[in-house]
């Protein structure tokens, strides 16, 4: 019985028993094949082997297509007409005639990557390659954080300082001093580095060691107007990162508004430039730079694997165990239940990761934000989740991710029109920084619980342009279409659901351990995909 050796490992290969290649020559049959054979059982469905390959054709002519790539693989393997197997629903490979080694372990080749040089434009198919080239990598990762882990953490310093060659006076310098105590307040929430405030001393001090940083605030203009300057430079003086604003220094509200949009995009900065905080030591990393990263995946979803998101929220805690580490932690092992990745751990473990957090650092926003959030969603505590978000933002109310959670919190308790306010501030503060995607995700969600339908279709069209791959955004997305009678579009969004779910059902959606917290979201979305024609 003659067999062949697929290869999945580096450039995609098809070998016979004497090594040679029988490769198939079309780009769909060479995708079909690996399909079939990354594919536990290697079996799948007629139809979803159309969505994936010919997405964007109709059904007629991708179920044609279908088979046309089937018929060629058959001539390829002419030799052994039971190689590959089909029926009206199904087509499969006949596994003893071929062998999958590198598939059955699960495991790449050093410096190789999953089926290189497949290259298909097919949006399903290159979303379907992502997700299994992270399953591959997996392994890797958590190899690579394992190893980091063995190195203790050196302290950098970071200096916070005003611009006193501008001898500002009065509405001006209080703005500087003003910006300042807003930055270190929100570095001082995200990092484990030791902070200094060069205004306590009256001593300017610059960045000594090659990953320290020093930043500054300038303000220069007349009395009423005015322009302010916010940049990050390391010990050789480089700049890394610079924002400059114009002030309507008699406005407060204007000058509030531009206090936060400065500390965001610093936030954007620290968590999109985690190289800048590496040490010498190629092989160590800070506990701050796993803490950036894994902070990144959570409030920019897709931006981080979420299997390598919890991998560095899980290190840095174990090297620096602050409570904003632990929450992280907890946050990461929150999307791989809730994104029915891997439950990796019970969800008693994972909300005694948010109570040692609040333990720690009870008064840090971020961390009662996401405690929040896991109270409501985790243990359907509603209550406790308004509590706690609503504590977060009084504490900083000019946290754009403590705006978001509290929003979600309001809508998750029924108070629809406290949620939109809170939805409208995540959006004002999140406004071309990283979260903004996000807050177009979580405002989609609110307004379609609100019955505000156009709205909801809008927010949700705009966070799906960032976040194409956020589950909820497309779930929520595809309701409100059914529910406005627009099934075309809910459809080809089911079909991105399905992508990632093959079974995906009603009865699914019904069940109490699908991550949707309100009862009303869950009819909504219930009687949207009925709609949509989902079984």
């Amino acid at each position: 019985m003659r067999k062949y050796t697929i290869k999945v490992s580096g450039p995609f290969d098809v070998l016979t028993e004497s090594i040679s290649s029988n490769r198939p020559k079309g780009r769909k049959e060479c995708a079909l094949l690996a399909i079939l054979a990354l594919t536990e059982g290697h079996r799948q469905s007629r139809k979803w082997l159309q969505g994936k390959l010919w997405s964007d054709r109709g059904d007629q002519q991708a179920a044609g297509s279908l088979r046309h790539a089937l018929s060629n693989l058959r001539k390829l393997f002419a030799d052994t007409p039971e190689a590959i197997q089909a029926n009206r629903l199904d087509i499969w490979l006949n596994e003893s005639h071929f062998e999958l080694d590198d598939i059955a372990k699960a495991k790449l080749r050093l410096g190789e990557d999953l089926l290189q040089g497949i290259d298909i434009q097919d949006p399903a198919f290159r979303y379907w390659l992502r997700r299994k080239r992270l399953e591959f990598q997996a392994p890797t990762v958590s190899q690579s954080i394992a190893q980091t882990a063995t190195h203790a953490p050196v302290s950098r310093q970071m200096f916070f300082d005003a611009d006193h060659s501008c001898n500002n006076e009065g509405r001006r310098d209080e703005f500087a001093y003003r910006l300042l105590d807003a930055l270190i307040d929100r570095t001082r929430n995200l990092s484990s580095s030791s902070l200094y405030d060069c205004r306590e001393t009256g001593v300017t001090k610059n960045a000594t060691g090659p990953h320290d940083l020093k930043i500054v605030v300038r303000v220069i203009g007349s009395q009423n107007n005015g322009v302010a300057t916010a940049s990050v430079s390391n010990s050789f003086g480089k700049i890394l990162w610079q924002c400059r604003r114009e002030l309507r220094l008699l406005n407060a509200r204007s000058t509030k508004n531009r206090e936060h949009e400065f500390v965001q995009l610093f936030q954007d900065f620290l968590l999109s430039n985690e190289e800048t905080l590496r040490y010498s030591a190629p092989e160590q990393l800070l506990a701050d730079v796993n803490a950036f990263k894994a902070f990144r995946g959570i409030v920019c979803p897709g931006s981080v694997a979420i299997r390598e998101m919890e991998q560095c929220a899980r290190f840095a805690a174990e090297a620096m165990p602050t409570g904003f580490n632990l929450a992280l932690t907890g946050m990461g092992q929150l999307f791989l239940l809730g994104e029915r990745i891997s439950p990796i751990v019970s969800v008693c473990e994972v909300v005694e990761k948010f109570q040692q957090a609040l333990r720690k650092d009870p008064s840090n926003p971020l961390v009662r934000s996401f405690a929040g959030h896991a109270s409501s969603y985790l243990l359907r505590d509603i209550n406790r989740g308004l509590a706690l978000t609503s504590d977060a933002v009084e504490i900083s109310p000019g946290n754009a991710i403590c705006w978001g959670y509290y929003g979600l919190s309001c809508a998750y308790a029924g108070k629809y029109q406290t949620a939109k306010k809170a939805a409208s501030n995540f959006r004002r503060l999140a406004k071309y920084s990283l979260v903004q995607p996000v807050s177009e995700s979580y405002s989609c969600f609110i307004n379609l619980l609100a019955g505000e339908l156009p709205d909801a279709v809008n927010f949700g069209e705009s966070a799906i342009v960032g976040i194409p791959n956020f589950r909820p955004a497309t779930m929520d997305l595809a309701a409100a279409y059914a529910h406005l009678g627009q099934l075309d579009k809910g459809r080809k969004l089911l079909h991105r659901l399905k992508d990632r779910e093959p079974d995906l059902s009603i009865d699914m959606f019904r069940c109490p351990d699908y991550p949707i917290v309100n009862t009303e979201h869950r009819k909504i979305v219930v009687n949207g995909m009925k709609a949509l024609g989902l079984n």
